[in-house]
């Protein structure tokens, strides 16, 4: 019986040793989680083990934006999967899911976000969970809508009615300024704006393509309030006969109370064009033009977010904004994940112990945030793991030499027998 008893003990104490020197050799693991071996006679070893779920610390990788590091509760989801064999048709699942906390991600050569092993990483679209595919191109789209940031100066001077205006001759307007916009393939033409101060209070806007000989076109007239502000503003047009029409433009007001109108350029076709608080100041002329529209671009780089949004940017020109991909980064919660099964040295699968996963949205519900350009360090503490190794290879050695001691008694015992 005592033999017995000793043969457990080693056991465990041999065991202890296999879990201290595994949490030492996996110190530099990412998103590794160190366990516990609770020293219990009778107890299985695999149920003596238990996992610290604990943040490790949270290291940043330069010039690495899709490593990504989770600060607080949660898991990545990633997916064992096999490329389809029809063009565009999603990947084909080939595994059970895993959970990992190791977030150094990379694209793979169909557009996938996966993990170092190739797995694919899942997202979440509303209630949808998939793969996050990044397109690897962006379409050209055509300009729509534009803006004008404009200041006029008060203290300009007046153009003569007797001066035609011409794009020619600059003694025919005050000033200009130029914007880019794009048709539906991407084609860029140029846009100038042309101002020309008719009276104290008064101007005209005239505006002409780069890709069209004709005439620069009047497209509007702006009458500023003595004290700089904005007072009505009218649209030019031509009828069938040829006439010009002046129509007045509606105002409203931006959400700060200033006056807003918009109006269209007969050089920009298609494009809404919105003046947003047009002063006239005694200061220098200003006309910061903003459309929206962009060439087709190739993928130069993605941006994730603190929320689990992925933006990529292209290198198309125009106003490019990057819009995030309808399909989050999201983490996944269990009741209890110390009843996840470990099956490598930072992942995990699910078990009836942890329960069933929760996709959740970052940040909310418990889950944590994210930290892109950075990864989540192993939580072993190196210092304190090498002292319980020495202790446990103490303990170790001291139940080895008991069992050597009574197994040398057993054979004494057995030799006075004889």
């Amino acid at each position: 019986m005592t033999m017995k008893i000793d043969t457990a003990a080693i056991a465990a104490a041999y065991a202890n040793l296999q879990v201290l020197g595994n949490n030492i050799a996996n110190s530099n693991t990412v998103g590794f989680k160190s366990s516990t071996f609770q020293d219990i006679l009778g107890q299985s070893i695999g149920s003596a083990t238990t996992q610290n779920f604990t943040q490790g610390s949270i290291n940043v990788e330069l010039n690495k934006p899709l490593d990504v590091a989770i600060k607080g509760n949660g898991f990545f989801k990633v997916m064992p999967m096999n490329d389809p064999t029809n063009p565009g048709a999603p990947p084909i699942k080939s595994g059970p899911p895993v959970y990992t906390r190791d977030g150094q991600f990379s694209i793979n050569a169909n557009g996938y976000l996966t993990d170092k092993a190739g797995n694919y990483v899942m997202g979440m679209q509303g209630n949808n969970e998939g793969p996050i595919k990044i397109p690897a191109t962006n379409p050209a789209e055509a300009s729509s809508t534009g803006s004008i940031d404009l200041n006029l100066d008060s203290s300009a001077s007046v153009i003569p009615s007797t001066s035609s205006f011409s794009s020619t001759d600059s003694s025919t307007y005050n000033y200009r300024s130029q914007s880019t916009i794009y048709d539906s393939k991407g084609g860029a033409s140029t846009i100038t704006s042309y101002f020309v101060k008719t009276s104290a209070t008064s101007w005209d806007v005239y505006s002409a393509n780069n890709t069209n000989a004709s005439t620069p076109s009047k497209d509007l007239t702006l009458n500023f309030a003595a004290n700089g502000q904005l007072a009505s503003a009218s649209a030019w047009s031509t009828d069938s006969a040829g006439t010009a029409i002046q129509t007045p433009i509606s105002q409203s007001t931006d959400a700060q109370g200033n006056p807003l109108i918009t109006s269209a350029f007969s050089a920009a076709p298609g494009v809404s064009y919105t003046l947003d608080n047009p002063t006239q100041y005694s200061t220098s002329f200003s006309a910061d033009n903003k459309v929206n529209g962009n060439q087709s671009g190739t993928m130069v780089g993605v941006e994730i977010g603190s929320d689990g949004t992925i933006i990529p940017t292209y290198d198309a020109a125009g106003l490019n904004k990057p819009k995030p991909l309808a399909r989050t980064l999201d983490l996944y919660m269990f009741q209890n994940q110390s009843g996840l099964e470990q099956i490598n040295a930072n992942q995990w699968v699910e078990t009836k112990q942890s329960g069933a996963p929760t996709a959740t949205p970052v940040g909310s519900k418990g889950a944590g945030t994210l930290q892109a350009n950075a990864t989540e360090g192993s939580n072993v503490n190196i210092t304190t793991a090498m002292i319980d190794l020495l202790s446990a290879q103490r303990a170790f050695q001291s139940i080895s030499q008991v069992v050597n001691t009574e197994s040398e008694a057993l054979q004494s015992i057995v030799q006075m027998g004889r």
